[in-house]
């Protein structure tokens, strides 16, 4: 009497071949990227740093003899204009070549107000648009299989 079992490895072939795939498309960098720009935008309309802490409120000006509340760090826009993304394979960037960038960053002679994520790591809702768009490409790679 001989016992045997037989299987259909043809599955697991097909989501190996997908994956395979999926690797020579790379990750979603382009799309990471334009989500993690729309934090740091988020940021200037809300006054708020990456971690969701307020920005220092500034002091009020006068201006034809009015007093005129401001918002921090969009005086003219440029700081907030000149945020940019760049990606090169697996790495992403998101940087400003605006040169009073930092002192705002760091809160070197002003008072602090980060517009990026700085040495305590990245937000948790930062990590959250990363984890959605890598999910998002693992479902698009791995549409149409079926798990029977």
């Amino acid at each position: 009497m001989t016992i045997s079992v037989a299987v259909n490895a043809g599955p697991l072939l097909d989501i190996s071949a997908r994956i395979e795939a999926a690797s020579r498309m790379g990750w979603p960098t382009g799309e990471i990227n334009a989500r993690l720009l729309a934090k740091v935008r988020l940021g200037f309309r809300s006054g708020n740093d990456p971690y969701g802490e307020k920005w220092a409120p500034i002091k009020p000006r006068w201006r034809n003899h009015r007093r005129v509340q401001g918002q921090p760090l969009l005086d003219t826009g440029r700081l907030r204009n000149s945020i940019r993304g760049a990606t090169t394979g697996n790495t992403m960037r998101i940087f400003t070549d605006v040169e009073y960038a930092q002192y705002h960053q760091e809160g070197i002679g002003v008072k602090k107000r980060a517009i990026l994520p700085d040495d305590r790591g990245l937000p948790p809702d930062w990590d959250a648009e990363i984890t959605k768009a890598i999910r998002a490409r693992l479902k698009q790679v791995l549409e149409g299989f079926k798990d029977d």
